[in-house]
């Protein structure tokens, strides 16, 4: 999980490597309060 620059709430799943880190997510599903999405680069975090 993690927010955008315009504070919104995204979840997504990814490494526990990268808690704390910038990365680049590719959003695949919008609900009121939520983005879902996925890590929009291969290999970050494997």
């Amino acid at each position: 999980m993690g927010r955008t620059r315009g504070n919104r709430i995204v979840h997504f799943a990814a490494h526990d490597r990268l808690i704390g880190e910038l990365v680049p997510v590719k959003i695949n599903r919008v609900s009121t309060a939520v983005l879902y999405g996925e890590l929009a680069l291969a290999g970050v975090g494997s």
